[in-house]
């Protein structure tokens, strides 16, 4: 079977040209990135250290990305988020389930390039409830959810851990 020249011509043809088409289909196909435009809205995606301990929550739409930390202690919670854009404005609440309504509270620019935000709230037990961010940055409003697990931030080494010498 293996001698003729039409299988092993065939063998050697047919994956290349299923890569080749994978990756035309692809590029014609595929939705092409756009510029944000001015009074746009636009959501920020989750990424996945805001579902766990990890200390902070990375919300990102194309190249605008947010990185959300907090701390909280005995019903205050301080929330800080930093940029890769200056932004213009910034807007954080606390709800409770996801169809509730609360107020935002406006957060406060704690550097000179507009890049970082910082806002103090209370609330008891915030890993349990929803936080929300609007941002305007180049007059275009982000906005995000995300429950707030990602406040317990926790280490992987245990405390009895001790060096091999």
């Amino acid at each position: 079977m293996f001698k003729n020249k039409h299988v092993i011509s065939a063998l050697i043809i047919t994956p290349l040209l299923a890569i080749i088409a994978y990756f035309s289909v692809d590029y014609l196909v595929s939705e092409q990135p756009k510029p944000a435009l001015v009074g746009g809205h636009y959501e920020l995606a989750q990424l996945p250290n805001c579902r766990y301990a990890s200390g902070q929550c990375g919300l990102k739409n194309g190249n605008f990305k947010l990185v959300v930390t907090g701390a909280a202690e005995e019903g205050d919670l301080s929330l800080q988020i930093e940029s890769v854009f200056p932004l213009e404005e910034a807007f954080a609440s606390i709800a409770i389930n996801p169809s509730d309504v609360p107020g935002p509270v406006p957060m406060r620019s704690v550097s000179d390039d507009g890049k970082t935000w910082a806002v103090n709230l209370t609330t008891l037990l915030p890993e349990d409830k929803y936080l929300r961010i609007a941002v305007m940055a180049e007059s275009a409003v982000y906005y995000a959810e995300t429950k707030m697990p990602f406040l317990n931030y926790e280490t992987s080494f245990k405390k009895d851990f001790r060096p091999v010498n």
